[in-house]
């Protein structure tokens, strides 16, 4: 498997906070989804023959630790958004 190039993926995560502190929601998600195709290529893959990982990534999003709670939240969109049944 290829590396991801970490500058690429450091600026594609930095614009989408700036796109969501901007208020620019539907960007920023765009931006997340597209560091998420390039990090975990293989995500929804996973999710689809690991009915775990799903669950794992529901509870984390109840997490105390706002920045494991967004993470695992901005993961169960970027699923949903490639047609995971939650």
């Amino acid at each position: 498997m290829e590396q991801p190039n970490i500058k690429f993926l450091e600026v594609l995560v930095s614009e989408a906070f700036k796109s969501f502190r901007r208020g620019d929601n539907e960007t920023g998600k765009q931006l997340l989804n597209s560091f998420f195709d390039k990090m975990h290529p293989d995500l929804i893959k996973d999710a689809m023959s690991d009915p775990k990982l799903i669950l794992e990534l529901q509870l984390a999003a109840q997490s105390e630790d706002k920045v494991d709670a967004f993470s695992a939240k901005a993961m169960l969109n970027y699923l949903k958004d490639k047609g995971i049944e939650m």
